[in-house]
Protein backbone atom coordinates (compact mmCIF):
# COMPACT_ATOMS: atom_id res chain seq x y z
CA UNK A 1 0.00 0.00 0.00
CA UNK A 2 1.29 3.35 -0.70
CA UNK A 3 1.83 6.53 1.51
CA UNK A 4 -1.59 8.21 -0.01
CA UNK A 5 -3.38 4.90 0.01
CA UNK A 6 -2.54 5.18 3.88
CA UNK A 7 -3.25 8.55 4.55
CA UNK A 8 -6.55 8.38 2.67
CA UNK A 9 -7.51 4.89 4.41
CA UNK A 10 -6.60 6.83 7.64
CA UNK A 11 -8.81 9.53 6.59
CA UNK A 12 -11.80 7.61 6.12
CA UNK A 13 -11.47 5.80 9.32
CA UNK A 14 -11.13 9.01 10.90
CA UNK A 15 -14.26 10.34 8.93
CA UNK A 16 -16.22 7.25 9.95
CA UNK A 17 -15.25 7.00 13.52
CA UNK A 18 -16.68 10.99 13.57
CA UNK A 19 -19.80 10.13 11.73
CA UNK A 20 -20.14 7.26 14.81
CA UNK A 21 -20.01 10.03 17.56
CA UNK A 22 -22.32 11.97 16.03
CA UNK A 23 -24.70 9.50 15.69
CA UNK A 24 -24.45 8.58 18.86
CA UNK A 25 -24.66 12.03 20.18
CA UNK A 26 -27.66 12.15 18.33
CA UNK A 27 -29.29 9.13 19.71
CA UNK A 28 -28.36 10.65 23.04
CA UNK A 29 -29.87 14.02 22.42
CA UNK A 30 -33.15 12.25 20.84
CA UNK A 31 -33.34 9.78 24.29
CA UNK A 32 -33.22 12.87 26.62
CA UNK A 33 -36.71 14.57 24.31
CA UNK A 34 -38.66 11.88 24.00
CA UNK A 35 -37.95 9.53 27.09
CA UNK A 36 -35.87 11.33 29.81
CA UNK A 37 -38.02 14.97 29.80
CA UNK A 38 -41.36 13.81 29.82
CA UNK A 39 -40.18 11.15 32.11
CA UNK A 40 -39.03 13.89 34.84
CA UNK A 41 -42.45 15.80 34.13
CA UNK A 42 -44.01 12.61 35.25
CA UNK A 43 -41.49 12.06 38.07
CA UNK A 44 -42.17 16.20 38.71
CA UNK A 45 -45.76 15.31 39.35
CA UNK A 46 -45.50 12.58 41.45
CA UNK A 47 -43.50 14.08 43.58
CA UNK A 48 -45.88 16.92 43.90
CA UNK A 49 -48.52 14.37 44.73
CA UNK A 50 -46.89 12.86 47.14
CA UNK A 51 -45.10 15.53 48.81
CA UNK A 52 -48.81 17.11 49.01
CA UNK A 53 -50.28 14.02 50.80
CA UNK A 54 -47.48 13.28 53.22
CA UNK A 55 -47.90 17.01 54.18
CA UNK A 56 -51.78 16.58 54.78
CA UNK A 57 -51.68 13.06 56.82
CA UNK A 58 -48.20 13.95 58.45
CA UNK A 59 -47.15 10.07 59.60
CA UNK A 60 -44.92 10.03 62.42
CA UNK A 61 -42.11 8.47 60.35
CA UNK A 62 -38.93 7.51 62.87
CA UNK A 63 -35.72 6.66 61.49
CA UNK A 64 -32.57 5.19 62.79
CA UNK A 65 -29.06 6.15 61.84
CA UNK A 66 -26.28 3.55 63.30
CA UNK A 67 -23.22 5.41 64.39
CA UNK A 68 -20.23 3.21 65.49
CA UNK A 69 -19.08 3.26 68.70
CA UNK A 70 -22.38 5.69 69.34
CA UNK A 71 -25.38 3.91 69.10
CA UNK A 72 -28.73 4.61 66.95
CA UNK A 73 -29.08 8.17 66.26
CA UNK A 74 -33.56 8.36 66.07
CA UNK A 75 -35.31 11.11 64.72
CA UNK A 76 -38.51 11.87 63.14
CA UNK A 77 -39.70 13.21 59.91
CA UNK A 78 -40.34 16.73 59.60
CA UNK A 79 -42.95 16.84 56.98
CA UNK A 80 -42.32 20.32 55.10
CA UNK A 81 -40.92 19.77 51.76
CA UNK A 82 -39.11 21.61 49.08
CA UNK A 83 -39.21 20.45 45.61
CA UNK A 84 -37.02 22.15 43.05
CA UNK A 85 -36.96 21.60 39.25
CA UNK A 86 -34.28 23.37 37.48
CA UNK A 87 -34.97 23.27 33.88
CA UNK A 88 -32.34 24.08 31.46
CA UNK A 89 -32.42 24.30 27.57
CA UNK A 90 -30.14 20.44 27.58
CA UNK A 91 -30.66 19.33 31.00
CA UNK A 92 -32.90 18.77 34.02
CA UNK A 93 -32.75 18.31 37.88
CA UNK A 94 -35.82 17.52 40.07
CA UNK A 95 -34.71 17.75 43.72
CA UNK A 96 -36.96 16.73 46.75
CA UNK A 97 -34.99 17.55 50.26
CA UNK A 98 -36.96 17.16 53.72
CA UNK A 99 -35.47 17.10 57.37
CA UNK A 100 -35.16 14.77 60.25
CA UNK A 101 -35.35 16.34 63.32
CA UNK A 102 -33.22 14.19 66.34
CA UNK A 103 -35.16 13.35 68.89
CA UNK A 104 -32.77 13.89 71.22
CA UNK A 105 -34.16 12.29 74.52
CA UNK A 106 -34.78 8.70 72.50
CA UNK A 107 -30.56 8.73 71.41
CA UNK A 108 -28.14 7.67 73.71
CA UNK A 109 -25.90 9.35 76.45
CA UNK A 110 -22.82 7.91 75.82
CA UNK A 111 -19.51 8.77 77.80
CA UNK A 112 -16.25 7.53 75.64
CA UNK A 113 -12.88 7.14 77.03
CA UNK A 114 -9.62 6.94 75.21
CA UNK A 115 -8.19 9.64 72.91
CA UNK A 116 -8.64 7.75 69.63
CA UNK A 117 -12.27 6.90 70.20
CA UNK A 118 -12.99 10.40 71.22
CA UNK A 119 -11.62 12.01 68.06
CA UNK A 120 -13.21 9.42 65.84
CA UNK A 121 -16.84 9.91 67.25
CA UNK A 122 -15.88 13.71 67.48
CA UNK A 123 -15.08 13.73 63.88
CA UNK A 124 -18.26 11.92 62.89
CA UNK A 125 -20.67 14.18 64.50
CA UNK A 126 -18.92 17.50 63.57
CA UNK A 127 -19.21 16.35 60.13
CA UNK A 128 -22.88 15.24 59.93
CA UNK A 129 -23.55 18.05 62.26
CA UNK A 130 -25.33 16.05 64.56
CA UNK A 131 -24.58 17.93 67.88
CA UNK A 132 -20.85 17.36 69.68
CA UNK A 133 -19.53 16.52 73.11
CA UNK A 134 -19.99 17.72 76.02
CA UNK A 135 -17.85 17.18 79.64
CA UNK A 136 -14.31 17.22 78.23
CA UNK A 137 -11.59 15.37 80.23
CA UNK A 138 -8.26 16.27 79.59
CA UNK A 139 -5.53 13.90 80.85
CA UNK A 140 -2.32 16.17 82.83
CA UNK A 141 -0.53 16.63 79.63
CA UNK A 142 -3.51 18.31 78.20
CA UNK A 143 -5.02 15.75 75.68
CA UNK A 144 -8.22 15.22 75.54
CA UNK A 145 -9.44 11.39 76.49
CA UNK A 146 -12.59 11.71 77.39
CA UNK A 147 -16.03 13.11 76.64
CA UNK A 148 -19.47 12.59 76.76
CA UNK A 149 -21.92 12.30 73.86
CA UNK A 150 -25.49 13.24 72.90
CA UNK A 151 -26.57 13.84 69.30
CA UNK A 152 -29.07 16.85 68.67
CA UNK A 153 -29.95 19.34 65.87
CA UNK A 154 -31.90 17.96 62.37
CA UNK A 155 -30.50 15.74 59.65
CA UNK A 156 -31.01 16.87 55.88
CA UNK A 157 -32.39 14.19 53.25
CA UNK A 158 -32.87 14.37 49.44
CA UNK A 159 -33.57 12.94 46.53
CA UNK A 160 -32.31 14.05 43.34
CA UNK A 161 -32.71 13.08 39.31
CA UNK A 162 -30.36 14.55 37.06
CA UNK A 163 -30.84 14.18 33.19
CA UNK A 164 -29.43 15.62 30.29
CA UNK A 165 -28.99 15.43 26.62
CA UNK A 166 -25.34 14.92 26.49
CA UNK A 167 -25.21 11.61 28.46
CA UNK A 168 -28.78 10.79 28.04
CA UNK A 169 -28.81 9.20 30.89
CA UNK A 170 -30.85 9.74 34.32
CA UNK A 171 -28.59 10.16 37.26
CA UNK A 172 -30.91 9.56 41.17
CA UNK A 173 -29.08 10.44 44.47
CA UNK A 174 -30.65 9.57 47.42
CA UNK A 175 -29.17 11.27 50.44
CA UNK A 176 -29.81 10.22 53.99
CA UNK A 177 -31.65 7.65 53.56
CA UNK A 178 -29.90 4.52 54.41
CA UNK A 179 -27.55 5.55 57.45
CA UNK A 180 -25.35 8.74 56.41
CA UNK A 181 -24.80 7.46 53.19
CA UNK A 182 -25.76 8.84 49.31
CA UNK A 183 -26.78 6.30 47.03
CA UNK A 184 -25.65 6.98 43.20
CA UNK A 185 -27.90 5.12 40.42
CA UNK A 186 -27.30 6.23 37.40
CA UNK A 187 -29.83 4.53 34.10
CA UNK A 188 -29.88 4.61 30.76
CA UNK A 189 -32.71 5.81 28.91
CA UNK A 190 -35.53 2.95 28.21
CA UNK A 191 -33.29 0.27 30.15
CA UNK A 192 -36.65 -1.34 31.91
CA UNK A 193 -35.20 -4.72 31.19
CA UNK A 194 -34.50 -5.56 34.80
CA UNK A 195 -37.27 -3.29 36.24
CA UNK A 196 -40.05 -4.42 38.77
CA UNK A 197 -42.85 -2.55 40.37
CA UNK A 198 -44.85 -3.17 43.26
CA UNK A 199 -48.46 -1.30 43.55
CA UNK A 200 -49.67 -1.27 47.09
CA UNK A 201 -53.61 -0.20 46.11
CA UNK A 202 -56.93 -0.88 46.45
CA UNK A 203 -57.13 -1.50 42.87
CA UNK A 204 -60.09 1.12 42.02
CA UNK A 205 -58.94 4.04 39.06
CA UNK A 206 -60.21 7.47 40.07
CA UNK A 207 -58.52 9.19 37.67
CA UNK A 208 -56.24 8.86 34.85
CA UNK A 209 -55.86 6.01 32.19
CA UNK A 210 -57.05 2.36 32.47
CA UNK A 211 -54.85 0.46 35.03
CA UNK A 212 -55.16 -2.32 32.48
CA UNK A 213 -54.03 -0.14 29.25
CA UNK A 214 -50.69 0.81 31.76
CA UNK A 215 -50.35 -2.66 32.56
CA UNK A 216 -50.23 -3.42 29.13
CA UNK A 217 -47.45 -0.27 28.17
CA UNK A 218 -45.83 -1.66 31.49
CA UNK A 219 -45.96 -5.63 29.75
CA UNK A 220 -44.79 -4.23 26.32
CA UNK A 221 -41.42 -2.80 28.18
CA UNK A 222 -40.54 -6.33 30.28
CA UNK A 223 -41.38 -4.73 33.39
CA UNK A 224 -43.48 -7.06 35.98
CA UNK A 225 -46.17 -5.81 38.29
CA UNK A 226 -46.65 -7.32 41.81
CA UNK A 227 -50.09 -5.69 42.93
CA UNK A 228 -50.80 -5.87 46.55
CA UNK A 229 -54.14 -5.45 47.14
CA UNK A 230 -55.50 -3.55 50.64
CA UNK A 231 -58.93 -2.55 51.85
CA UNK A 232 -62.20 -4.48 51.78
CA UNK A 233 -64.35 -5.64 49.19
CA UNK A 234 -67.13 -3.85 50.91
CA UNK A 235 -65.40 -0.60 50.95
CA UNK A 236 -64.63 1.63 53.52
CA UNK A 237 -64.11 5.23 54.33
CA UNK A 238 -60.78 6.91 55.07
CA UNK A 239 -60.47 10.36 56.42
CA UNK A 240 -57.42 12.89 57.13
CA UNK A 241 -57.13 16.60 57.59
CA UNK A 242 -60.18 17.96 55.61
CA UNK A 243 -60.98 15.08 52.98
CA UNK A 244 -62.54 12.01 53.08
CA UNK A 245 -62.33 9.24 50.71
CA UNK A 246 -64.09 6.24 49.74
CA UNK A 247 -62.09 2.78 49.25
CA UNK A 248 -63.31 -0.59 47.74
CA UNK A 249 -60.81 -3.46 47.05
CA UNK A 250 -61.24 -4.50 43.33
CA UNK A 251 -58.99 -7.69 43.15
CA UNK A 252 -60.46 -8.47 39.49
CA UNK A 253 -58.51 -5.72 38.37
CA UNK A 254 -55.60 -6.31 39.86
CA UNK A 255 -55.38 -9.89 39.31
CA UNK A 256 -55.47 -8.74 35.34
CA UNK A 257 -52.85 -6.13 36.18
CA UNK A 258 -50.73 -8.68 37.46
CA UNK A 259 -51.81 -11.85 35.05
CA UNK A 260 -50.74 -9.20 32.26
CA UNK A 261 -46.99 -8.37 33.20
CA UNK A 262 -46.24 -11.88 34.23
CA UNK A 263 -46.27 -10.46 37.55
CA UNK A 264 -48.26 -12.24 40.97
CA UNK A 265 -51.24 -10.42 43.17
CA UNK A 266 -50.95 -10.69 46.95
CA UNK A 267 -54.09 -9.71 48.96
CA UNK A 268 -53.15 -7.55 52.38
CA UNK A 269 -56.25 -7.04 54.71
CA UNK A 270 -54.01 -5.49 57.81
CA UNK A 271 -50.95 -4.13 59.01
CA UNK A 272 -49.37 -7.86 59.89
CA UNK A 273 -50.48 -9.09 55.92
CA UNK A 274 -48.98 -6.47 54.64
CA UNK A 275 -45.75 -7.36 56.71
CA UNK A 276 -45.62 -10.67 55.20
CA UNK A 277 -45.93 -9.40 51.70
CA UNK A 278 -43.47 -7.68 51.77
CA UNK A 279 -40.94 -10.21 53.44
CA UNK A 280 -42.41 -12.74 50.44
CA UNK A 281 -41.48 -10.20 47.81
CA UNK A 282 -38.22 -9.85 49.66
CA UNK A 283 -37.37 -13.11 49.17
CA UNK A 284 -38.48 -13.94 45.56
CA UNK A 285 -37.64 -10.61 43.96
CA UNK A 286 -33.96 -10.78 42.81
CA UNK A 287 -34.46 -8.09 40.46
CA UNK A 288 -34.67 -3.90 41.50
CA UNK A 289 -37.89 -3.49 43.57
CA UNK A 290 -39.70 -0.06 43.97
CA UNK A 291 -42.78 0.62 45.22
CA UNK A 292 -45.64 3.14 44.04
CA UNK A 293 -48.68 4.23 46.10
CA UNK A 294 -51.56 4.78 43.88
CA UNK A 295 -53.20 3.09 41.04
CA UNK A 296 -53.15 6.08 38.47
CA UNK A 297 -49.53 7.23 38.92
CA UNK A 298 -47.60 4.43 37.57
CA UNK A 299 -49.23 4.72 34.09
CA UNK A 300 -47.29 7.55 32.82
CA UNK A 301 -43.46 6.07 32.30
CA UNK A 302 -43.97 3.52 34.72
CA UNK A 303 -40.22 2.60 35.18
CA UNK A 304 -39.27 6.06 35.86
CA UNK A 305 -42.33 6.27 38.68
CA UNK A 306 -41.25 2.96 39.94
CA UNK A 307 -37.86 4.36 40.81
CA UNK A 308 -38.95 7.56 42.23
CA UNK A 309 -41.42 5.26 44.38
CA UNK A 310 -38.40 4.25 46.52
CA UNK A 311 -39.69 7.57 48.41
CA UNK A 312 -42.48 5.44 49.51
CA UNK A 313 -40.97 2.36 50.55
CA UNK A 314 -38.96 4.81 53.11
CA UNK A 315 -42.35 6.23 54.80
CA UNK A 316 -43.79 2.76 54.56
CA UNK A 317 -40.38 0.20 55.64
CA UNK A 318 -37.54 3.06 56.90
CA UNK A 319 -35.63 1.70 53.90
CA UNK A 320 -34.97 1.86 50.66
CA UNK A 321 -35.36 -0.83 48.38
Amino acid sequence: MGLLEELEQQAQMRGAGGDDAQRRKTERGTAYREKLEPALDALHAFLTELSQKLCALKPRTALRYAVPGYGDVVGYVEHDYRLRDDKQPSSREVVLEFDCAIASDESPVVEIDGASRVRALGGFFQRHRIGGMSQPRKDAAGELVGATFRAKGRIPLSASFHADAESGVLRMSFSHFDGFDTIVKTVPAGSYGSAAIILLTDGQSTTGPDPVDAARLAAERGIRVYTVGVGTPEGQILTGEGWSIRVRLDEDALRAVADLTRGEYFFAGNAIDLKRVYEALTTRLVLEKKQTEVTALFTAFAAMLALAAAMLSFFWFNRLL
